[in-house]
């Protein structure tokens, strides 16, 4: 169980710092439950609650630096998933950026940043969907990057596109 103070990844929203742990009754009277409070990092506006035991709920601990740096330099060997049918290929995003798996993010990154490298040399434009996954893939993974290793979002964005790069060529 994580304590008040403590900074964690949540499936949806990213790195968020426990704000509160407290009983709540969400569906009504009688039917407490043990919630952590969260304050998304990016959306200092945003209030989550998730239970405390839930098997639905995914929250894990923030990588730490070194974990970070292994994950980058799996980026060579990270598979590349592209699937030519729409409908598999946006089923296997969706599933991957709600798994609250930063390879599983990555990986998104490295599929979508392939397909898209596709398509323009083939003189396509770049599908909006697989757009759509990969600003949602990078915006939780670049959170985390420029959380653990003290950057803005930008920064952390320019650091995995620069080795997304790297490998592609």
């Amino acid at each position: 169980m994580y304590a008040k103070g403590d900074y964690i990844f949540h499936e949806n929203n990213g790195v968020c710092r426990v704000e509160d742990i407290s009983e709540i009754a969400m569906a009504g009277r009688g039917s407490e439950k043990l919630y952590y409070t969260l304050l998304p990092n990016l959306e200092k506006k945003s209030v989550v609650y998730t239970l405390v035991e839930s098997p639905r709920s995914k929250v894990r601990d923030i990588m730490t630096e070194e974990q970070l740096k292994e994950l980058l330099d799996t980026i060579p060997d990270i598979e590349i998933k592209w699937e030519k049918n729409d409908k598999i290929r946006i089923q296997y995003y969706k599933d991957s950026v709600t798994s609250a798996d930063p390879s599983k993010l990555l990986e998104v990154l490295k599929t979508v940043y392939y397909g898209n490298q596709m398509r323009i040399k083939a003189g396509k434009k770049i599908l909006t969907a697989d757009d759509r996954y990969y600003q949602i893939a990078g915006k939780k993974l670049f959170d985390e990057i420029s959380f653990v290793f003290h950057l803005d979002m930008k920064e952390a964005e320019k650091m995995v596109e620069d080795a997304l790069r790297d490998c592609m060529e």
